[in-house]
C-alpha cells in the first residue's frame, strides 16, 4: 500500500483529496503540525522520516522552508512531491485564458507567496508536480470553509444581496472534482498542471446555476464594473465540466 503524507487537513481542499486517495487504496497520514519555529520544521521532518511516505502532497500555508524541506526529502528518497498552488499567481497578468506555458507576472502577496513556493520546490527537485487550483465550490453548499458558498453567505449577510460581474470568468471547480483531478495528476509525469472546470461561465452565471441547483434564497445583482478572464486551460487534466 502506498503511503502519503498530506498537509493542510484543517483547510478546505485537503479533506477531499484525502477521501479520494483513500478510495484509491492509499494510506494517508495527515498529522497536523503547526509551523511557527525552526524546531517545528525539524519535528515535521522527523515525522516524515518515520512515516517513509511514497508521496508528499503539500497544501498547507506556512514558511517556504517547509517546501524546501519536503522537496529535499523527496529528491533524496526518489519519491513524488506535489505542491498545490493557485490561479492567483496570474492575478497581476493582463487576463486569460491561461495555459501552462504562460509567463507569471505576480505582485499580489498571496500569489507571490505561492509562486515563490513553486519555484523553490522546482529549484531543488525538478520532478515536482505543481498543481494550480481555481476557486473551489463545496458540493455540499458548505458556507463555513473557504469556498464560493462562504463568499455567497458573507456578501448576503453584509449587504443583503450579491453584486457580481457577468464579465468576470473565474477558474473554479467543485471540491470533489478537484480532488479526483489531483489524484489523477499524481499518476502523470511531473510538471505544471492547471485544474479548472469552467470553460465559459461568468461569475454571475455560476451563481445563478448554484442558486437553482441548491435552491438558495439569494438575490444576485449584475454589476459589470469588473471585467476579467481568469480561466485556466489544460487539456491533459481530466475533470468534469461545470
Amino acid at each position: 500500500m502506498k503511503k502519503v503524507y498530506l498537509t493542510g487537513i484543517t483547510g478546505t481542499v485537503a479533506p477531499y483529496i484525502k477521501e479520494a486517495l483513500v478510495k484509491e487504496g492509499y494510506f494517508v497520514s495527515d498529522n497536523h503540525i503547526r509551523i511557527n519555529l525552526t524546531e517545528d520544521i525539524l519535528k515535521l521532518k522527523t515525522h516524515v522520516e518515520q512515516l517513509r511516505p511514497n508521496l508528499i502532497i503539500h497544501l498547507a500555508l506556512g514558511p517556504i522552508e517547509v517546501v524546501e524541506m519536503f522537496a529535499t526529502y523527496a529528491k533524496a528518497n526518489n519519491i513524488s512531491f506535489v505542491y498545490i498552488s493557485t490561479v492567483s499567481v496570474f492575478e497581476d497578468n493582463k487576463g486569460g485564458p491561461y495555459y501552462k506555458e504562460d509567463e507569471v507576472k505576480v505582485k499580489n502577496d498571496y500569489g507571490l507567496y505561492k509562486y515563490k513556493c513553486e519555484q523553490k520546490a522546482l529549484s531543488i527537485y525538478r520532478e515536482t508536480h505543481i498543481i494550480r487550483l481555481g476557486w473551489q465550490i463545496s458540493p455540499k453548499a458548505d458556507s463555513k470553509s473557504n469556498n464560493m458558498f462562504k463568499f455567497i453567505k458573507d456578501n448576503t449577510d453584509q449587504q443583503g444581496n450579491i453584486k457580481v460581474s457577468n464579465k468576470f470568468y473565474p477558474s473554479t471547480s467543485f471540491l470533489d472534482q478537484t480532488a479526483l483531478a489531483v489524484v489523477d495528476i499524481i499518476k502523470k509525469p511531473a510538471g505544471l498542471y492547471l485544474v479548472n472546470s469552467n470553460s465559459k461561465y461568468s461569475l454571475y452565471q455560476i451563481l445563478g446555476i448554484l442558486k437553482q441547483r441548491f435552491n438558495l434564497k439569494i438575490n444576485i445583482i449584475k454589476d459589470d464594473s469588473f471585467q476579467r478572464n481568469d480561466i485556466m486551460i489544460d487539456d491533459r487534466v481530466r475533470i468534469k465540466s461545470l
